[in-house]
């Protein structure tokens, strides 16, 4: 026979697997419903960016059968090259389960690296659903003006103007100058 546990948590976990039915909880003078399986389809767009651009997450979360998830909240976690967790953000569905949301790659937040993504959905009539997307941040292309203010043998003086694609300062960073030969 089947003994009742004081908890009807313990009865849903340990028959919500074998017994593709709904349980009754006799307690609360409710019906359990067993766990429902969700499908997430996401993006991030675009995959690769430079630091100081915009990417964004989205996508859909439906049940296995195509019935929109329409009152869910989505988290999506961004996780660093070193594996520690940057940002973990929740996000509500839509009425028809769509889910959007925008980030920026600052280099104060975003340096370049690879960093993976984590959208995942759960609450309590849905099993864990996550799915896993990778995002690559690259360092902004420099353009160089090298003027030679002074060319005395022995005394030459270079004025060096470093900026990125957009036009902006690069304020950090190192520049060599070098002979025909490479050296210094």
């Amino acid at each position: 026979g089947i003994k009742l546990a004081e908890n009807m948590a313990e009865i849903r976990s340990a028959y919500q697997t074998t017994l593709p039915v709904l349980l009754l909880d006799i307690y609360n003078d409710k019906t359990l419903k067993p766990d429902i399986t969700s499908n997430i389809t996401a993006t991030v767009e675009p995959e690769n960016v430079t630091v100081d651009g915009s990417f964004d997450v989205y996508g859909y979360i439906k049940e296995l059968d195509g019935t929109p998830v329409s009152t869910g909240n989505i988290n999506i976690t961004i996780i660093n090259p070193d594996g520690s967790i940057k940002t973990s953000t929740n996000v509500s569905t839509n009425g028809n389960g769509y889910f959007t949301q925008s980030y920026t790659a600052t280099l104060a937040d975003y340096p370049a690296g690879e960093y993976l993504v984590n959208i995942s959905y759960y609450d309590d009539d849905h099993n864990l659903t996550t799915v896993q997307k990778t995002l690559n941040i690259s360092k902004v292309s420099t353009k160089i003006n090298a003027t030679i203010v002074n060319s005395t043998a022995g005394n030459i003086t270079v004025r060096v103007k470093v900026t990125d694609t957009r036009g902006n300062p690069v304020t950090e960073g190192k520049v060599n100058i070098t002979n025909s030969n490479g050296e210094v």
